[in-house]
């Protein structure tokens, strides 16, 4: 991504909310998120994301309308959740030759249409790790404090016995960050 391009992401779970801050850190200014869950739109926000729409605010075209392109298209989008539905729902959001990235891991396949890609010779591409200078690049904005830590892990260790607990929380979508399980508090406090 570059600093003017228009970015997508789907899913502000732990790895969404993560590519938000890292993308407002590099200078990506028009950062669109879209989550289901409110305190996750929230804490996008809070990293940099400079549009919060919930799943079924996105314009999707018929199946019949291959070529056409959304009023709100961008040049990316970053599929995180792993969900079938945001693979599909991303590529209807694309610009002509823009890019879905494949972040989050699902087990549904999507069902994308190939007329789609083709006419708008639109990019997917999937994202499983860092390349050469990724790790380096990531240790550098964590380094410089461009990347706001305590907004993303939620505050407090998790005890194992507390471990329920906290999924059933996230399951709900009353925790918006990432959770920090400490097995044994005892060696650890």
């Amino acid at each position: 991504m570059e600093a003017g391009d228009r970015v997508m992401v789907l899913g502000a779970g732990p790895i969404g909310a993560r590519a938000i801050a890292a993308m407002a850190a590099r200078g990506v200014r028009d950062i669109v998120c879209v989550e289901p869950v409110a305190a996750r739109r929230a804490l996008a926000g809070a990293l940099g994301a400079t549009s919060l729409l919930p799943p079924d605010a996105l314009e999707v075209p018929s199946i019949a309308e291959p070529s056409r392109i959304v009023d709100a298209a961008v040049d990316v989008v970053l599929e995180c959740s792993g969900k079938a539905s945001a693979m599909e729902a991303g590529l209807a959001q694309l610009r002509r030759t823009g890019r879905l990235v494949l972040v989050g891991a699902g087990i549904e396949p999507p069902r994308f249409d190939p007329n789609r890609i083709l006419l708008n010779e639109v990019v997917i591409t999937g994202a499983f790790t860092y390349d050469a200078g990724g790790f380096e690049a990531a240790l550098a904005l964590l380094a410089g404090g461009r990347i706001p830590t305590a907004a993303l892990i939620e505050p407090g260790a998790v005890a194992l016995d507390g471990l329920v607990r906290a999924m059933v929380e996230l399951a709900a979508g009353r925790t918006a960050g990432k959770v920090l399980v400490q097995p044994n508090p005892e060696v650890h406090p």
